[in-house]
């Protein structure tokens, strides 16, 4: 069942995120299969407790530890204690977030966009916590599955769960256990600029110059750091903006090609087909 979990492609449901609170599991005590993740995920282990390899490293995680899983790894489940129960919340990118944040999502959603494991043992009034946030989103998912959606109830589950891992994480220890602190810092801040300006600033050079280092020094922090390059970050920003704009906005697409600083209307509706698959006009019209 794990592995399906991280393994289940949004894209191809219509989705960007799914929560699940697993209170019972059975787990068959055989050679498991090496898989590959799909989404970035958040475990929190309520009772027994796992064994999972993640590449070369190994991890097990107990009652109240919570595992950090990126997306795009490689994985394998090895064994689970007796009673293994768990929370389970993933998305498939911060485009799926800021999306939900009608474009004003903050700088810290991309706290989870590190591409390596991270397990934290949380003292028993941060698990509580995190578990009732956990519980909320739950009981929030299930509405949506159910027809009874509430986009701005979920954004307020999603802050209390998010605001709940900023208190467990903070700057200063969350940057302890991250083996690369300065280049940590710098994807922080490259973040935050491309918060303010993606929709007007779409080349690398000008996120580089910001930061006052090269081109070719950002893209390497950024690929070492999330696994993906300097201009398909930037290009994922364009997208989730695009989104937000045809979904929210009364702008016609010709408005919104030039709000995002495209030459034309041709250049904005190749770009958009090309990250989405869908037309820009295809895409409004499916739109609520």
């Amino acid at each position: 069942m794990l592995q399906n979990l991280l393994t289940r492609r949004f894209d191809e449901l219509g989705e960007g995120f799914a929560v699940h609170a697993i209170k019972k599991y059975e787990f068959k005590n055989s050679l498991q299969a090496v898989f590959e993740t799909q989404n970035f995920s958040i475990l929190l282990v309520r009772s027994g407790s796992l064994t999972i390899q993640f590449s070369d490293a190994v991890y097990k995680a107990g009652k109240n530890d919570l595992l950090l899983i990126p997306g795009k790894l490689s994985c394998r489940v090895i064994g689970m204690g007796n009673r293994f129960q768990f929370y389970l919340v993933s998305f498939s990118s911060v485009s799926a977030l800021k999306s939900m944040y009608q474009g004003e999502a903050p700088h810290w959603l991309y706290f989870f966009i590190w591409n390596h494991p991270l397990k934290t043992s949380l003292a028993s009034g941060d698990f509580t916590m995190l578990s009732l946030a956990y519980e909320l989103m739950y009981n929030i998912f299930k509405n949506k599955q159910q027809g009874n959606f509430s986009a701005a109830l979920w954004r307020l589950g999603f802050d209390i769960f998010l605001y709940e891992l900023l208190a467990i994480y903070s700057v200063q220890n969350f940057n302890a256990m991250l083996p690369v602190r300065r280049n940590e810092d710098l994807a922080i801040r490259f973040f935050t600029v491309l918060s303010i300006h993606s929709r007007n600033r779409h080349n690398v050079k000008f996120y580089a110059g910001a930061l006052c280092i090269s081109s070719a020094h950002l893209n390497r922090i950024l690929k070492e750091v999330t696994g993906m390059s300097a201009k398909r970050i930037i290009m994922e920003a364009v997208a989730a903006d695009a989104l937000i704009l045809l979904k929210e906005s009364k702008l016609t697409i010709a408005e919104i090609a030039e709000a995002l600083e495209f030459d034309s209307i041709s250049s904005f509706s190749s770009f958009f087909k090309k990250s989405t698959s869908v037309s820009p006009s295809e895409y409004r019209s499916k739109c609520p």
